[in-house]
């Protein structure tokens, strides 16, 4: 039974309560609303470069994917209706035809992690994790941002698809595959409905070996330190006081459940992107729940500023091998040889934090659905080359760098502490940390 009291505000800073204004309050609160309920418009402006003589030579978009239904619930708080039957209604247009293989063009791994997802339906018939309507259509319109941009704007794609002038990849979670197609329609939706229009092929990876989130699934050093956080999430500074106060709300005793600041929030965030109720009680706690949300991931990934020296060998271990995908890719498009002009990777949350973090680009909220990091490739007269990084569209300066275009040998240089070989990663995975 929850109690039915005056909910007092507290926000924890550094181990320090502090109280807030309300007013103040009650813009975090919307600013939260706001981000869950997200939906970027097709006319979505993309920044562009300032240096006309620049020619952009590679991109490489990474987002993350479409609303959803939750991936956990609440105890003791009811379930939403997350009706199969209507959730799923409305994105006709965001349909197109593709293949679906292994990294090698084989058939499809199979997917493991999706199949957790499927084990438990949700009240109202849904299974978690699953990208609804309102998922698709903020993709099909991330899609169609990319094609004003890249292909009206600047012509730097051509009107019709052409499948070697982009590669797609996705986990193999039936959310990102579905975003990822989804994306594809709205950037060459129309041209893939010709008679002689090109195949699509999307590429997965086996769970195993997947490398755009870090992977506790196979990397023993991650999984240990991982599940360790998770089931004490008190070790992260002001986490302690807050997670007691929401476990007296919920009238959920500490004896019996840990509380996990990141699945109230998963489940909070999911209701709110699809209009579905709530507690009215957590409002008031919805930033306060973000934040520390915030915190907790972050600190998981070895990336939170407080915890980032103390834990930097196991820093590379999470974001170490996209990067070495990044950089092969920018290397080929260097040396020219015949790489695809756009690098399109379907992924998560978890897959754009850490880049944020390597790039020094503050996390201080949650990536909201269809967020994307863009790096891009320029090369000037004298065949010098320059990387642009967008997040959600705008410039980022990245690295400590005083502009956004910075030259590609300090861009290489500031990453070049988180990058491992294969034959590295495989050993540093193995010695769990202590």
């Amino acid at each position: 039974m929850v109690h039915r009291r005056a909910i007092h505000v507290l926000w924890a800073v550094s181990g320090v309560v502090v109280a807030k204004t309300m007013s103040s309050h009650h813009a975090d609160v919307d600013t939260v609303k706001s981000r869950a309920t997200y939906m970027r418009s097709p006319d979505h402006v993309i920044d562009q470069v300032s240096d006309p003589n620049l020619q952009l030579k590679s991109v490489q978009i990474f987002f993350r994917h479409g609303a959803r239904t939750p991936v956990r619930t609440i105890p003791n708080i009811q379930q939403a209706d997350w009706n199969e039957k209507t959730l799923f209604e409305g994105a006709q247009d965001t349909y197109i035809d593709y293949d679906l293989c292994n990294l090698k063009g084989g058939p499809r791994p199979e997917a493991h992690v999706e199949s957790t997802y499927r084990k438990v339906r949700l009240s109202g018939g849904s299974f978690k994790g699953q990208l609804t309507a309102r998922g698709m259509n903020q993709m099909c319109n991330l899609g169609m941002s990319y094609r004003k941009h890249y292909v009206d704007k600047i012509g730097y794609l051509p009107l019709d698809f052409n499948s070697s002038d982009i590669y797609f990849r996705s986990t193999n979670i039936a959310r990102t595959i579905a975003s990822l197609r989804c994306v594809i329609a709205g950037l060459y939706g129309t041209s893939l409905k010709k008679q002689d229009a090109d195949h699509v092929k999307i590429y997965v990876s086996d769970s195993e070996s997947e490398i755009l989130y870090p992977n506790w699934h196979s990397c023993e050093a991650v999984s240990i330190f991982v599940k360790g956080v998770f089931k004490n999430t008190d070790l992260i500074p002001g986490v302690r006081h807050v997670r007691r106060q929401l476990q007296e709300l919920i009238d959920v005793h500490e004896d019996h459940h840990h509380l996990d600041m990141v699945s109230i929030r998963d489940n909070l965030i999911a209701r709110l992107a699809h209009g579905l109720s709530y507690p009215t009680y957590f409002e008031p706690l919805l930033d306060m729940i973000e934040r520390h949300a915030v915190d907790i991931t972050m600190f998981t990934m070895i990336a939170h500023k407080d915890n980032h020296e103390k834990h930097q060998h196991l820093f590379p271990l999470m974001v170490g091998p996209i990067l070495n995908i990044i950089f092969e890719n920018i290397v080929n498009a260097i040396e020219k040889k015949g790489s695809p002009k756009l690098y399109m990777y379907s992924g998560h949350d978890t897959t754009l934090m850490p880049l944020l973090a390597a790039l020094k680009i503050d996390v201080d909220h949650w990536p909201p659905w269809s967020a994307d990091l863009i790096l891009e490739l320029y090369e000037n007269k004298n065949n010098q080359h320059f990387i642009r990084v967008l997040y959600m569209g705008k410039e980022q300066k990245v690295c400590e760098s005083q502009d956004v275009l910075i030259p590609y040998d300090k861009f290489k240089k500031c990453l070049q502490q988180f990058l491992l070989k294969p034959s590295d990663y495989a050993k540093n995975c193995s010695n769990p940390v202590q």
